[in-house]
């Protein structure tokens, strides 16, 4: 009985610090939440979604200012397309949650 493995959680879709390195995770709703994220992304205003790319789509940390460099605008104006880009992704997640909710 003690080597059976863990049963899978298929609400367990979350990777954050608080999971531990032991615990199973649905990858598959993992996988299936960053396709729907990068759908929705792909579909936003241009100026949003290059803002969103600059800060977001690199291997590696960057801040904002070097990302609003990039782009050729200010700091303050990264700020306000990133602030406009997560309430269009919100807006967009709400409509997928209520749309499976009603289902």
């Amino acid at each position: 009985r003690n080597k059976l493995p863990p049963q899978l959680d298929m609400n367990n879709d979350r990777v954050d610090s608080s999971r531990k390195s032991s615990d199973l995770i649905n990858a598959a709703s993992c996988d299936f939440a960053m396709f729907r994220l990068d759908r929705i992304i792909k579909e936003l205003n241009p100026t949003l979604r290059a803002a969103v790319f600059a800060l977001y789509g690199h291997a590696g940390m960057r801040g904002v200012i070097h990302a609003a460099d990039e782009l050729g605008i200010t700091k303050r104006s990264m700020i306000r397309r990133l602030c406009r880009a997560d309430q269009a992704i919100a807006i967009e997640l709400d409509k997928l949650r209520n749309k499976e909710e009603s289902c």
